[in-house]
């Protein structure tokens, strides 16, 4: 085991967050790896969307890093 205790997912919502449009929930504990990823394409006219990091499993991490691979966005 590499250390990884904490399982966190990821969830892309729509502005305000009445929808899930995507969701990430690999168990981070079980294979070991800190890794989520999202992937989605909006095919419509601008939208708002918000990103919650959720966490399912304990301890609480100290820090977490978001890396976009995609489009700018702001």
């Amino acid at each position: 085991m590499n250390g990884v205790d904490t399982d966190l997912d990821i969830v892309l919502c729509d502005d305000p967050q009445t929808n899930m449009l995507t969701i990430s929930v690999n168990n981070n504990i079980s294979n070991q790896i800190p890794f989520e990823f999202l992937d989605y394409t909006d095919l419509g006219q601008t939208a708002n969307f918000n990103i919650v990091n959720t966490m399912f499993a304990c301890p609480a991490p100290t820090r977490i890093k978001f890396i976009n691979y995609g489009t700018d966005f702001s």
